[in-house]
């Protein structure tokens, strides 16, 4: 009954997009704007971005693209409301797509804008860090193996679903960013000073967290989750090396390297507990 409705609720928006889209199946655009697809072309003329604002062309160019029924009726219903109260929000077809299509280009994008963000941000660190620029190096080349292994471990376990494709963009990029922002963080402030008995506390939780999410695990993902632990097991001593360096002087150095253990372990059991 539920999969009648889900059906009957699909063919509904269809025949509503059909509807909307053929008061525009003929419309003329007077200017289409720079190299760009449909979907872009949409978002240009309802944003009023290097053309003219134009929802007619909007709303034209949205019918044309060839993207999901869900993602088109999405669009116009935005479109409408648009023209309803004036301005509105700017269209963004990401904040409407549904498919595993609509995922990668929105991936795609964010890649696009986010990764030369995030080389700048780094480069200011290591600008900052002339005490502990090797070390700051030697942390980087651990960081990327430790995202791309924890990247390709949550990318395969949506193996054979529409969402893989874009999923090992969003996971590369997810796990850079969050590893630019450790280093801000750790590189500003230090973390909260741990006994050496919560340490071995964080640990005793990280181990249980693995093993949790280990059980009943189907080969071959309890190999690649053991693989991204390894790598990560490293990436934590690369960057308590650089953390101690950093923070030379201000505690002794076995206080320094309990305190961001334990951070980045506690951290870590909340990843693979899943939270993200």
């Amino acid at each position: 009954m539920l999969l009648e409705l889900v059906v009957m609720m699909a063919i509904e928006t269809d025949q509503a997009a059909a509807a909307v889209c053929a008061k525009f199946a003929n419309y003329q655009a007077k200017q289409k704007g720079p190299d760009a697809d449909e979907i872009e072309l949409a978002e240009m003329f309802a944003n009023g971005k290097a053309v003219k604002r134009d929802l007619a062309a909007a709303t034209h160019f949205a019918c044309k693209a060839d993207i999901a029924a869900a993602e088109l009726w999405g669009m116009l219903d935005h479109l409408e409301l648009m023209r309803k109260d004036g301005t509105g929000e700017p269209l963004d077809f990401c904040q409407h797509a549904t498919s595993g299509t609509g995922s990668l280009r929105c991936a795609l994008r964010r890649d696009e804008v986010l990764r030369p963000e995030l080389a700048v941000r780094y480069e200011k660190v290591r600008t900052r860090s002339d005490q502990a620029r090797t070390a700051l190096d030697a942390l980087r080349k651990r960081a990327d193996a430790f995202v791309k292994a924890e990247s390709h471990w949550l990318t395969e376990q949506t193996r054979g679903g529409t969402i893989y494709p874009s999923m090992g963009v969003w996971t590369l990029l997810e796990g850079e960013e969050s590893f630019v922002k450790k280093l801000e963080q750790y590189s500003r402030e230090r973390a909260p000073a741990a006994s050496a008995a919560e340490l071995e506390k964080a640990d005793a939780a990280l181990n249980a967290a693995y093993r949790e999410r280990r059980s009943g695990m189907e080969a071959p993902e309890p190999e690649h989750l053991r693989d991204a632990q390894r790598e990560w097991i490293a990436y934590r001593d690369a960057f308590i090396t650089f953390y101690v360096e950093r923070w030379r002087g201000t505690a002794p150095p076995d206080a320094l390297r309990r305190e961001i253990a334990a951070q980045l372990t506690r951290g870590r059991t909340g990843e693979l507990l899943g939270d993200r």
